[in-house]
């Protein structure tokens, strides 16, 4: 899940075929070929620190050409990793978007719920790694594309 494997994966890899571990030759081929895919990657705390999974994510990424984006993360600390080291990332938090279970007084499923509430419900705290932008001044207008997550 996260960018942990060691380099002698990547060496066996190539010497054995895992079928069940890595893609086919032919599909690694098609990837290094590619112009158009990234490497995703989550981080859960291991490696211990978020910049030991960075240097892995970018050992991955240099390896293969491919960029890598940080899909899955906990809190703020992988966040700053990424962003200091110039990689994509964002907070996916599905598990938040439901009322199922004893956190919302057990209402009768399915009739009185929304959602499954699983994956890691509630874990994530990045809504407070960065301060919200400045206060508008009606002169500038932000591009359209520009959003916090």
């Amino acid at each position: 899940e996260g960018a942990v494997l060691p380099g002698w994966v990547d060496v066996l890899g190539d010497l054995i075929p895992l079928p069940i571990l890595a893609p086919t030759k032919e599909t690694v081929e098609w990837m290094r070929a590619s112009s158009n895919l990234f490497y995703a990657w989550h981080y859960y705390g291991n490696p211990k620190m978020p910049a030991d999974a960075v240097k892995n994510a970018q050992g991955v990424s240099d390896t293969w050409s491919m960029p890598s984006f940080l899909t899955e993360f906990m809190d703020c600390t992988a966040w700053d990793a990424t962003a200091n080291a110039s990689i994509s990332h964002s907070y996916w938090h599905y598990s938040n978007y439901c009322d199922t279970g004893p956190d919302f007084g057990n209402k009768k499923v399915p009739t009185e719920t929304f959602g499954g509430c699983m994956l890691g419900w509630g874990s994530g705290h990045v809504d407070r790694c960065h301060a919200p932008p400045p206060p508008s001044t009606g002169a500038e207008e932000l591009p359209s594309h520009w959003f916090w997550l």
